[in-house]
């Protein structure tokens, strides 16, 4: 079990080179490819990562590759706490999104 700053991790991911190649960096914000913030958050025992605007196509398939997360959340969907996220979930939890999603993954 880690412990982490709480509040934003953004500007330590950045400055570690830590952020993946295929996102946006302008300090301390962070971008993925669809144009949606990241957003990494610590809370002392755990973190959480939150990416928006996913397309729903992208974001079952993120949901249905979460491996090790202690809980996947998408917008406005009950948080999936069990080890594989199968398609039909995926598929269900996605279309909370409307197309844009926000996914929210956090580690204990």
């Amino acid at each position: 079990q880690g412990s982490y700053t709480p509040g934003s991790l953004n500007a330590k991911l950045i400055t570690a080179n830590k952020v993946p190649s295929t996102m946006s960096v302008a300090t301390p914000n962070i971008t993925n490819n669809f144009g949606g913030a990241v957003i990494a958050t610590g809370a002392t025992t755990n973190f959480t990562i939150s990416t928006a605007s996913i397309p729903t196509d992208v974001c079952v398939s993120i949901l249905t590759a979460a491996k090790g997360w202690s809980s996947v959340q998408v917008t406005g969907g009950a948080a999936q706490t069990t080890v594989t996220i199968t398609p039909a979930t995926a598929a269900t939890q996605c279309a909370f999104g409307g197309g844009a999603a926000t996914i929210t993954l956090t580690a204990s």
